[in-house]
């Protein structure tokens, strides 16, 4: 996979061999040029898995079970590959924490990914708009998912919190929060609290959300003579990467033309006791039906 440079190495095996640079080699004879055998000197990477013996195989897996490696690359040297190696003799000359799967085997990134992560990896983001920091619907929806067993990033205008742990006050970025929410494996379900303004200079940080909520008063203006509403700015925004209706108490969708403005689809609940508890399950099924894609 890589040129050969002839040096002092080459010269020396060339002469063991009985050969110059100017030999000319019969058909089918074996030249060696290098005494390793690996792709960084030059080897070229044949896959051998469907021809190995069943216990040479057995040896690899014993070998990184034995290291504790959940992937590895064992180097196996033996003159027959697909005969057992009690019978012709062979070796472990080391094992790889890290392989070079590419090479022969570029498929298995696929299964391991698979293994690995659920639903690729992918977690229920709900995007609450609110002008302050929502306590009683964060509050009460994230006590609902805790019970059954999912830890919570939370975002608002007053910090950010993981699992119940406040990790910092107040906000300095709500793009820098929640991908910070987003590369912490111990958070299974992202809350966001905000008026979306930011976003419209930043775009949003992930390409696409589940759930949308409108609660308490929404105001957005934008300074300066006449005052402009930015709310059709952000609701368009949202619309076009948010995978469900937005949810919206029945009292505010009916008083407020905001709703009207959303072209994503409307579900309403009659109080906001509900709406924490609609939330909580929207939440809660997209997670399970993540896991099911597993």
């Amino acid at each position: 996979m890589r040129p050969l440079c002839l040096d002092e190495e080459s010269r020396e095996l060339l002469e063991e061999q009985g050969l110059t640079l100017d030999s000319v080699p019969p058909a089918n004879q074996f030249v060696r040029l290098r005494r390793r055998a690996n792709i960084s000197s030059g080897g070229t990477p044949l896959p051998v898995l469907e021809r190995m013996h069943p216990e040479n195989a057995a040896l690899a897996v014993r070998a990184a079970r034995v290291l504790r490696l959940d992937v590895a690359g064992v180097d196996l040297l033996t003159p027959d590959i697909s005969r057992s190696w009690r019978e012709v003799g062979g070796a472990i000359c080391e094992v790889n924490a890290q392989p070079q799967l590419s090479i022969t085997a570029p498929h298995l990134y696929g299964e391991i990914f698979d293994q690995l992560v659920a639903g690729q990896g992918r977690i229920p983001i709900a995007f609450v708009l609110s002008s302050g920091n929502a306590e009683e619907l964060v509050r009460g929806c994230t006590e609902i998912l805790e019970r059954q067993g999912l830890r919570v990033g939370i975002s608002t205008p007053a910090g950010l919190l993981v699992a119940g742990e406040r990790v910092r006050r107040e906000r300095l970025s709500a793009f820098g929060d929640v991908r910070a929410l987003f590369i912490d494996p111990a958070v299974d379900a992202v809350i966001f609290v905000g008026d979306g303004r930011e976003f419209l200079s930043t775009g949003l940080p992930f390409d696409r959300f589940d759930e949308l909520v409108l609660d308490g008063d929404w105001s957005l203006q934008h300074g300066g003579p006449p005052a402009s509403d930015l709310r059709p700015l952000v609701l368009n925004l949202l619309a076009q990467h948010c995978s469900n209706r937005l949810l919206v108490c029945r009292d505010r969708a009916e008083r407020d033309g905001v709703v009207t403005a959303y072209k994503g689809g409307v579900e309403t609940v009659s109080s906001s006791e509900r709406l924490v508890l609609r939330l909580a399950q929207r939440i809660l099924a997209t997670h399970r039906s993540s896991r099911a894609s597993r």
